[in-house]
């Protein structure tokens, strides 16, 4: 049957929710198993935008350009066209780009398309593209809108290369001209500035709690950042405007209206999650791109096209784990502990998510609050799902169905015999020398403070499984004490850096030679988002649309951590998988 509307709102769903490859499975099934109607043009023009979401460009363009050659007088040609131009930036093929902006441009009866093709071409022009490109483009093409637009953007880069006297004719030649139009002002105001005028600094506007209770890992951070800023050589170092927050909400909101009040081209901060959250949104209503260095809140991203979270978030490091630990380590079953507050409910939903989405099983979770020492209520819950699972297991295996009297049935009747043969009459679930083998491994995404009171319970319960941890778990102090208990742990982390690793010595002894002062975590987290911002000015990215592209497909691997963003999201999905054995932390 023909391509219908309805049939194309699974792929739509797909898109809205980034599960581009799902999508792309049902629209090329609608394009292979339906005569044309008058919604294959949607269904291609999507295809071709959901290949250039996955990263598959040759693909995108395929389709796109089939998408043209089919339909030549589609209302959507001029999108068709500007997956090619898109497409063609992001593999950095300026030359490409830059023409089918322009021809996006000159076919968009969409105001909004023309203006984003529009902002491209001009950033193409002035950070890209000599001047001999530009008007070998203007030469062999037919342009009307963009026709004027081309030669002003070739006489500012005539002026930027020296050729003052060569740029200066063409911009008096439009000013002549009898039909001046909306790009004359732009031509004047060109011909008025001086060549080094032509490029100006960068502005980083920076809003951390330089006072208040985080300030120590704020200060920190910031000297990691001023540290890769004072020894970049580059020649278009970036001006850093800083505001303090004090922590609070109300200053960093104070803060980041003053700062995008000065036309700031990028905005950095807060640490904490809620206070990032609210400057985010400002940034994002202003289109000014804003970089989050530490929070780890799912859905942060959400708050803007040009919002990016440089920490991974809760849900990368809770799903990263749990499919490390199903397809790499075959472990199908699963226990959990885990602090009854936002970081543990959203890090458990992360795991317990992909393990079910995996085919595992999650046999039992169980919950604490901030302060609690004793755990044998947990741990006993946990003891008990595990052999009323292992009791299950065996009825299946032997062909009967494991209905909950049944499995209730033999739980008691198992536990009442370990009652009769024990010495101190103890059940089944505190006979502790009576191993629980049913449970693979046992997520443990605790806090620092609460390791020294959880492992030995832990160790206690006798639940035979491989331990499994989040962030916190990432202190060698710590994981030596407790080394007789949990050897072996593997756990996720934003980050790990070798207190031996060569570059880490090197960046450490370089840091304290120019500041007098040993570097912490924080400031390495600093060093490596600055370089990452240095890496992006340097290479002409630094405005509102074009860093997007820049942050899409330029992955940076700095000490002890990676900046790398997703098809879906704007979250760094770089995670590390460790793990501590026989005294030594190694990544996986």
């Amino acid at each position: 049957m023909p391509i219908q509307k309805q049939n194309l709102i699974r792929p739509l769903i797909c898109i809205k929710n980034a599960q581009y490859d799902e999508a792309k499975t049902g629209l090329i099934a609608l394009l292979q198993n339906n005569p044309e109607s008058k919604f294959q043009t949607s269904a291609m023009l999507l295809l071709a935008k959901v290949y250039e979401n996955l990263q598959d460009y040759e693909n995108a363009k395929r389709v796109a350009e089939n998408f043209i050659v089919k339909f030549p007088k589609s209302r959507y040609k001029a999108d068709a066209v500007y997956v090619l131009a898109s497409s063609s930036l992001k593999e950095k093929k300026y030359t490409d780009a830059f023409e089918y902006f322009l021809l996006t441009y000159e076919a968009a009866s969409n105001s909004v398309l023309a203006e984003k093709s529009e902002n491209y071409a001009a950033f193409l022009a002035t950070e890209h593209l000599t001047s001999d490109e530009i008007k070998a483009i203007k030469d062999t093409g037919t342009w009307d809108k963009t026709s004027t637009l081309l030669s002003i953007w070739h006489a500012r880069q005539l002026k930027a290369e020296g050729k003052k006297n060569q740029a200066d004719n063409i911009l008096k030649n439009i000013l002549a001209s009898p039909q001046q139009n909306k790009y004359s002002k732009l031509a004047k105001t060109l011909l008025n500035t001086p060549a080094e005028n032509l490029y100006t600094k960068k502005n980083i506007g920076v809003i951390l709690p330089l006072s208040g209770f985080f300030s120590a890992e704020a200060n920190d951070f910031l000297k990691g950042m001023a540290f890769a800023l004072s020894e970049s050589r580059s020649t278009n170092k970036p001006n850093l405007i800083i505001r303090d927050s004090k922590g609070t909400t109300s200053d960093a909101i104070h803060a980041a209206n003053d700062l995008l009040d000065k036309e700031i081209d990028i905005l950095v901060g807060e640490l904490e999650g809620s206070n990032s959250a609210a400057i985010a949104a400002l940034a994002a209503d202003k289109n000014t791109p804003i970089f989050i260095p530490l929070a780890t809140n799912n859905n942060l991203h959400t708050l803007g096209k040009n919002v990016f979270q440089i920490n991974t978030n809760l849900e990368t490091d809770g799903a990263s784990l749990a499919e490390y630990a199903f397809n790499e380590l075959n472990l199908k079953t699963f226990a959990m502990l885990a602090p009854a507050d936002d970081y543990g409910h959203d890090i458990t939903d992360a795991f317990s998510n992909k393990i079910d989405e995996l085919g595992g099983r999650i046999i039992s979770q169980q919950w604490y609050y901030p302060g609690t020492e004793s755990y044998k209520k947990q741990f006993d819950a946990i003891r008990e799902a595990g052999f009323r699972y292992a009791i299950r297991d065996s009825i299946q295996s032997k062909k009967l169905s494991a209905t909950p009297a049944r499995v209730d049935s033999f739980f008691k009747a198992w536990n009442r015999d370990v009652k009769i043969s024990s010495e101190d009459k103890k059940g089944l679930i505190e006979s502790y020398d009576i191993p629980v083998t049913s449970i693979d491994g046992f997520f443990l995404p605790i806090y620092e403070e609460d390791i020294d009171y959880i492992v030995p319970q832990f160790a206690l319960a006798n639940v035979n499984s491989q331990p499994l941890g989040g962030k916190y778990w990432l202190n060698e102090k710590i994981l030596e004490r407790h080394r007789t208990y949990i050897d072996g742990i593997i756990f996720s982390a934003n980050y790990y850096l070798a207190e031996m690793d060569p570059n880490y010595r090197k960046f450490i002894n370089k840091f304290r030679m120019t500041t007098s002062q040993t570097p912490g975590k924080y400031a390495v987290n600093g060093y490596n988002l600055m370089n990452f911002l240095l890496k992006a000015i340097d290479e002409h990215y630094a405005t509102g649309q074009p860093i997007t592209t820049f942050v899409k497909t330029s992955p940076y691997h700095g000490l002890g951590s990676s900046i790398f963003f997703n098809k879906s999201e704007n979250t760094n999905s770089s995670i590390k998988i460790l793990q501590f054995k026989d005294g030594n932390i190694d990544q996986l």
